[in-house]
């Protein structure tokens, strides 16, 4: 189970009483919030946790929740580099995902194996995300430089 914050979106650490559980959703609750926010999958468990174990949709879930991260990060070709769920790790150690839902390490073996309920685990974690996000759009938007004076 993971845990996140319940209060407003802080940069500073959240204490164990401002925190509230995250459980895992069940495979109709997975394919039914995956459609709603754009990313099609199969109704058919089997088929639905072959396409999460494959990875595009977790990549689809970072450009949704964080585009800048998306696109410093290459996310596109996390494929090619170190793998979805590294790239899903290091997501998770990033600030914006730290602030929303506190610090996640990812079993990576059993996610690339295909274990279902860390396939759950995660994309309930992702949900809280990206309610976070849309509820606070510039939550993830660093703030601008200043001008320099020429």
């Amino acid at each position: 189970y993971f845990w996140h914050p319940r209060t407003t979106l802080a940069s500073s650490p959240r204490s164990p009483r401002n925190m509230q559980m995250i459980k895992a959703m069940t495979w109709r609750e997975v394919c039914t919030w995956l459609n709603q926010v754009g990313i099609q999958v199969s109704r058919s468990p089997p088929t639905l946790l072959r396409t999460l174990k494959e990875g595009d949709v977790y990549i689809e879930l970072v450009r949704q929740i964080s585009p800048p991260w998306y696109v410093r990060h290459k996310v596109a070709q996390a494929h090619e580099t170190c793998g979805v769920f590294m790239m899903v790790q290091h997501f998770f150690d990033s600030d914006l995902v730290i602030s929303v839902v506190g610090c996640q390490k990812l079993n990576v073996i059993e996610l690339r194996a295909g274990k279902a309920i860390e396939h759950l685990d995660l994309i309930e974690t992702f949900k809280t995300l990206h309610a976070a996000v849309r509820a606070s759009p510039n939550l993830y938007m660093t703030p601008p430089k200043q001008a320099r004076a020429n």
